[in-house]
């Protein structure tokens, strides 16, 4: 038996915070078609840790992008290229995601 999944994240969070959750839910279903063993509970829980990690996820995410913001203020202020604002915020929070990311595929908890 063969089972096709796609995971389809929204373009703000990665499926990278999400790993262990597809992977339990996948598991979970393989164990249900061989031995019709019932999840739900399981699978509550796994939701209920995913949302919480999921907040955790956006705040070190808007942490990132007030950090990137303030720092693009003092650059613009420096410099009187007020641009420098928006490119803060924006190199903030990419940089903050790719970080994130990072310590999430070499197996770090840091949600």
């Amino acid at each position: 038996m063969l089972v096709k999944y796609t995971v389809i994240n929204n373009g703000y969070v990665t499926p990278v915070a999400f790993n262990s959750l597809y992977q339990s839910f996948i598991s979970n279903l393989e164990q249900f078609l061989k031995n019709s063993i019932d999840f739900k509970l399981e699978n509550r829980k796994h939701i209920k840790l995913a949302k919480k990690r999921a907040y955790k996820y956006h705040g070190i995410l808007l942490i990132g992008i007030l950090l990137g913001l303030f720092s693009g203020i003092i650059l613009s202020k420096i410099t009187v290229i007020k641009i420098f604002g928006m490119i803060g915020t924006i190199i903030g929070a990419i940089v903050t995601q790719k970080i994130m990311n990072y310590y999430l595929i070499k197996g770090k908890n840091i949600l």
